[in-house]
C-alpha cells in the first residue's frame, strides 16, 4: 500500500534499527519513559506483532502497526506509532485502518489496546476513531498487558 511517496510493508528483522531510531526521536518528546529497560519487558512483550507493518520514506521508518493476541474473536492494536514530523497527513488513518481491516480478516469482532497516559494526541486520535475508553480490568485475560500502560481502549469491528 502506498500513501503519498510512503510505502507501507510488512516487518522484517532488517528494519528493527530503523524503528529504535523512530523510537528515540519519539521519545525524545516526553520527559518519562516510554519504555521499559529490556530485563523489565514481559515475555508477551517481546513477542513481536503478527502481522506487523512498517512505514517507510526512502530510508526513513516513519511510522509502524500491528496486531496481537488474536483468539477468542479479539485482537491487540499493538507499537502503533508515527513520527511526529508526518502527523496529521493521514498516514495514521492508513496505518490503522490496515490493521482494522486485518484483525477483521482474522475473524475478531473487538479490537482492544493500551497506551501510556502522556500519549495524549494518541488517546484523542483513538478517540475520534470510535475507540471507548475502558478500564484496564475490562481487558481480556489474554491480553498482552505493558505495565507502562495506564489508558486503555477497545472498538468494536461489528
Amino acid at each position: 500500500m502506498q500513501h503519498y511517496l510512503i510505502q507501507i510493508i510488512p516487518y522484517y528483522t532488517k528494519h528493527q534499527y530503523s524503528i529504535d531510531e523512530m523510537m528515540q526521536g519519539i521519545a525524545s518528546e516526553f520527559e518519562e519513559s516510554i519504555s521499559l529497560p529490556p530485563e523489565q519487558v514481559p515475555a508477551i512483550l517481546k513477542i513481536l506483532p503478527n502481522p506487523y507493518w512498517i512505514a517507510v520514506l526512502g530510508d526513513k521508518m516513519v511510522g509502524t502497526a500491528g496486531l496481537a493476541g488474536m483468539k477468542n474473536n479479539f485482537a491487540a492494536l499493538r507499537r502503533m506509532f508515527v513520527d511526529k514530523s508526518f502527523c496529521g497527513m493521514g498516514l495514521s488513518e492508513t496505518l490503522l485502518n490496515m490493521t482494522l481491516e486485518a484483525a477483521k480478516t482474522y475473524g475478531a469482532d473487538m479490537i482492544y489496546l493500551g497506551t501510556m497516559a502522556q500519549f495524549r494526541a494518541a488517546q484523542k486520535f483513538y478517540e475520534k476513531h470510535g475507540f471507548i475508553q475502558i478500564c484496564k480490568e475490562d481487558l481480556p485475560n489474554y491480553f498482552p498487558l505493558n505495565p507502562i500502560d495506564k489508558v486503555f481502549y477497545k472498538l468494536s469491528l461489528n
